[in-house]
């Protein structure tokens, strides 16, 4: 029997991709990564997207490859973390189950420090975040089914509580 996708959401630095890969193998689920998928596909890294493209181009491009992974069934899938920007987006999520990896400025600010790879928190990064946390955190809460304070607890514990949450069945 196949079941749908679980899609994770969250800030960069939420853990999404620790978190993600470690439901899929407590699920025996395979696990994607939006991001990951994106540059398999298009053949670019991220930040080359961002600076050749344009952050449009590179929101275009999610947007698809969004709509292909929710197509895979038996899946655990990490989106990026503004991936929920679009309302478009917003609607697809919001046909499964979605779990919101929540954290606070302080671990995201930690978790993003040493990445240069994101090319939207250049510049000032605490201020950066900030806003961004502000302006997402609504549509996080928007597409989720569960939300899971991820600041207090190691990605296992986090994962674990996905786990108990469809095996309870709140998971088709």
């Amino acid at each position: 029997m196949s079941v749908a996708p679980i899609f994770l959401v969250g800030m960069p630095g939420s853990g999404k991709t620790t978190i993600g890969s470690l439901v899929a193998d407590l699920l025996h689920r395979e696990f994607y990564d939006c991001d990951q998928v994106m540059e398999i596909k298009y053949e670019r890294k991220i930040p080359d997207i961002f600076a050749d493209l344009g952050e449009e181009t590179f929101r275009d491009w999610e947007t698809s490859v969004l709509q292909t992974l929710s197509e895979q069934q038996d899946t655990v899938i990490a989106t990026g973390g503004g991936v929920i920007l679009r309302e478009k987006n917003r609607e697809l999520l919001k046909r499964f189950p979605v779990v919101y990896l929540e954290s606070n400025l302080h671990i995201l600010l930690t978790q993003t420090r040493t990445q240069n790879t994101r090319p939207l928190l250049e510049g000032n990064r605490k201020d950066v975040l900030k806003e961004m946390l502000e302006t997402r955190s609504p549509f996080y809460r928007e597409v989720a089914d569960l939300t899971i304070d991820v600041g207090s607890r190691h990605p296992s514990e986090a994962a674990k509580i996905v786990y108990r949450w469809v095996r309870e069945g709140a998971v088709a």
